[in-house]
C-alpha cells in the first residue's frame, strides 16, 4: 500500500516521504497512530506543492535576512552603565541587551540567539559582537561608556 508520512516513523522514514509497506502494518500502526495517510493522485500533489512553497518561503526568508544583516553590518551601538570604582560594570552586558539596544538605536529587531558575545560584557570599553542568521553574518560594535550619577563621563 502506498502511504504519505505525516510524522517521522523511526526505521521507516521522515515526514513526507512516500513508502509502500504492507496494509496490516497501515492499518494496525501507522492510521491508528495518525502516521501516514493513503497516498491518492492528490495528495501526492499537494505535498509536493508545500514543499515547493516551503523551499521558496525559505530562499525568501534568507533574502530578507541577508538584507537586514547588510544593513547592521560594521554599525556602531553605545551602551550607558553604571561602574564601580574599579571601572567593572555592576551588570554585565548580554546578548539580551546589546538585542534591546539594536531596537532602541538602530530600529531593527534581532532575535537574542542570532547574537553572539565571546562573553557576557563586565567592563567599559569597545567590543565586537557577531550577528548570525542562518548562513548569513554582520559584525556590530559594541561601546560601552561609564556613568556615573546618571551623567556620561569620558
Amino acid at each position: 500500500m502506498k502511504i504519505i508520512l505525516t510524522k517521522n516513523v523511526p526505521n521507516l522514514g521522515t515526514k513526507g516521504d512516500i513508502k509502500n509497506v504492507s496494509e496490516g502494518y497501515v492499518r494496525n500502526f501507522l492510521f491508528p497512530q495518525k502516521l501516514a495517510i493513503i497516498a491518492t493522485e492528490m495528495a501526492i500533489q499537494e505535498l509536493q506543492k508545500k514543499s515547493k512553497n516551503k523551499v521558496s518561503g525559505d530562499a525568501k526568508k534568507m533574502d530578507e535576512d541577508s538584507a537586514l544583516l547588510n544593513k547592521i553590518n560594521n554599525k556602531e551601538i553605545i551602551i550607558k552603565a553604571k561602574t564601580s570604582t574599579k571601572g567593572t560594570l555592576f551588570k554585565a552586558i548580554t546578548e539580551k541587551d546589546v538585542a534591546l539596544e539594536i531596537k532602541r538605536q538602530l530600529g531593527y529587531n534581532i532575535d537574542e540567539k542570532d547574537i553572539r558575545l565571546d562573553q557576557p560584557l563586565k567592563i567599559v570599553g569597545a567590543f565586537k559582537a557577531i550577528i548570525k542568521k542562518q548562513k548569513n553574518t554582520a559584525e556590530l560594535l559594541i561601546k560601552i561608556i561609564e556613568l556615573l550619577d546618571g551623567k556620561k563621563t569620558n
